[in-house]
């Protein structure tokens, strides 16, 4: 990584984007959130409330020039408030998500290449992935009332050809059982 040592140093490259720099962007999180995020959920949504509740109810209080400032600090209240239960509602569902098993890498719809129209029937229907649609229509359970007779066979062709393409990248069996028992009987 570069470092730039000032307006005209030898190291100024402000002038490249940062695809160029080869200098990614990642945003790093505090330690004590990565340690402790229950209890930094609970300072935050607990200071946000407190926080909320203190202008709300010392406000009519205040003087006129201050309703702007206690506006902004309002609005820094909620934000502390919406983060802190963001992670509450997180780590109270993290058992339940892990538990799915969740395919981040699985090919989406489109690439079983039918019209736009129909992945997106297929999408409101709760099919996002190829291998959930080729599933589906390989076990008899899509629900076939909710397209056309033209959509179907447009669906079926590209579940089946997903298939034979899944097939095909499977790894083949090295040999079978009786050529492994053959070959420990050669080996004793």
């Amino acid at each position: 990584m570069l470092w730039i040592h000032g307006p005209h140093g030898l190291y100024d490259n402000t002038r490249l984007p940062r695809e160029r720099r080869h200098e990614p962007f990642t945003p790093r999180l505090p330690g004590l959130l990565m340690t402790h995020p229950s209890a930094c959920a609970v300072a935050l949504a607990g200071g946000g409330i407190g926080g909320i509740w203190a202008i709300v109810r010392s406000m009519p209080r205040w003087p006129d020039w201050a309703l702007i400032p206690g506006s902004m600090l309002g609005i820094l209240c909620i934000l502390a408030m919406m983060f802190g239960l963001g992670i509450l509602v997180v780590r109270v569902l993290e058992p339940v998500i892990g538990l799915m098993e969740l395919d981040w890498n699985a090919e989406p719809v489109s690439s079983l290449g039918m019209p736009i129209a129909l992945q997106r029937t297929c999408e409101r229907l709760g099919y996002w992935t190829a291998d959930d649609l080729a599933r589906s229509v390989a076990r008899g359970s899509f629900p076939w009332t909710e397209v056309a007779y033209a959509e179907r066979m447009q669906i079926e062709r590209a579940a089946h050809l997903w298939n034979a393409g899944a097939m095909a990248r499977r790894p083949a069996r090295r040999s079978s059982g009786r050529m492994r028992a053959r070959r420990r009987v050669d080996d004793a």
